[in-house]
């Protein structure tokens, strides 16, 4: 679940009074249709609302190549930087007593930008 600034979650009511701010009513069904992908067309009076409500740059939501809001990036690195930890620490249990250049290797891979 998504978490606010303020540490609670945006459940639906939360968006929906959000959005309703922001001058769009958001039903249950279309956030429902949004979260799972299967909206194929948004309207763009939805999209703003939304990014209103996430505190994003509307464009974000509205181009194609709409730059990543800062604390977006931030969120994704901590996860991307999780993830790796993730996987090297299960590698390292898996693999058992290995060379510590292979493991090394096997660091640097994880490790590199994809």
């Amino acid at each position: 679940m998504i978490m606010s600034d303020s540490g609670k979650p945006f459940d639906y009511p939360a968006i929906r009074d959000g959005a309703q701010k922001a001058g769009y009513y958001l039903s249950r069904t279309r956030w429902s249709l949004l979260k799972a992908g299967k909206e194929q067309v948004v309207p763009d009076e939805a999209l703003r609302a939304i990014a209103s409500v996430f505190d994003v740059d509307p464009e974000y939501l509205l181009q194609d190549g709409g730059k990543l809001p800062e604390r977006v990036e931030a969120e994704l690195e901590l996860l991307r930087s999780m993830r790796r930890a993730e996987v090297r620490n299960f590698a390292a249990r898996a693999l058992g007593p290995v060379d510590p250049e292979a493991l090394k290797a096997i660091t640097k891979i994880l490790d590199e930008e994809t």
